[in-house]
């Protein structure tokens, strides 16, 4: 069962990890540093273990009526962890 928490800079490879996985991309990880240590941003991991297995990322906005709000900016799951409703929680 894998547990959800905030990301912490150790957490920066296994993001990694799924981003090359999922998009087939390389991530910048002093963005990751930078959202994990922001108060206007918010990134979130789901673990199995000492895996991470799955993140979401999130910015903060200001809607109408200056009312601040959160927006999900990236969510993904490693495939063998699909099916979990991990995006869910």
């Amino acid at each position: 069962m894998s547990t959800l928490r905030e990301a912490v800079p150790t957490d920066i490879p296994g993001i990694a990890a799924i981003v090359g996985e999922v998009w087939e991309q390389d991530i910048l990880p002093d963005v990751c540093e930078m959202q994990i240590e922001s108060d206007a941003a918010s990134l979130w991991v789901a673990v199995e273990g000492d895996d991470v297995v799955g993140f979401i990322s999130a910015f903060l906005t200001v809607g109408q009526h200056a009312r601040r709000r959160w927006e999900v900016d990236l969510l993904a799951v490693m495939p063998e962890s699909r099916g979990q409703r991990l995006g869910q929680k």
